[in-house]
């Protein structure tokens, strides 16, 4: 299975605006009330679970072009690998700003930047695959088959 170009640039683009949705919902939380700004992994995680439903319905659709149905599946592979991504972001949160004492909105940002590459790889390989006409894994384009699958 290959990486284009394009899945790449839509993937960045996508990642760039749950970024941005992210930061504001972190920002909006950690500065609107004195309890998400002293629990202010509370209010990352916050922010990255309503970016990440974000982020899965614009990947779906338009990033991998994924025209299968929705499933149970992939919605739990999507949030595994969001899991993961979202476990790294709120280390590298914590280390730049506990141990490298970066302020948390820089720290937050590089966190997730740092995460958006391994979420790409396992959103591309694993989450939304392309589907062959045998229903295995291939480089196919997807077909008007899978799309009923």
């Amino acid at each position: 299975m290959k990486v284009t170009v394009f899945q790449f640039m839509r993937f960045t683009i996508v990642g760039a605006t749950n970024t941005v949705l992210d930061a504001f919902i972190y920002i909006a939380l950690t500065r609107s009330t004195d309890f998400f700004h002293r629990w202010y992994l509370l209010a990352a995680a916050i922010a990255f679970f309503l970016s990440s439903a974000n982020s899965f319905f614009w990947n779906k659709h338009w990033t991998f072009k994924d025209g299968i149905h929705y499933s149970h599946a992939q919605l739990m592979r999507f949030f595994m690998v969001a899991g993961v991504a979202f476990f790294l972001n709120e280390i590298l949160l914590w280390l730049c700003v506990e141990f490298f004492h970066v302020h948390d909105i820089v720290a937050k940002l590089l966190a997730s930047i740092g995460a958006g590459g391994i979420n790409f790889l396992m959103q591309k390989f694993w989450t939304f695959p392309i589907v062959d006409y045998e229903g295995g894994v291939g480089d196919e384009e997807k077909s008007e088959y899978t799309s009923h699958i």
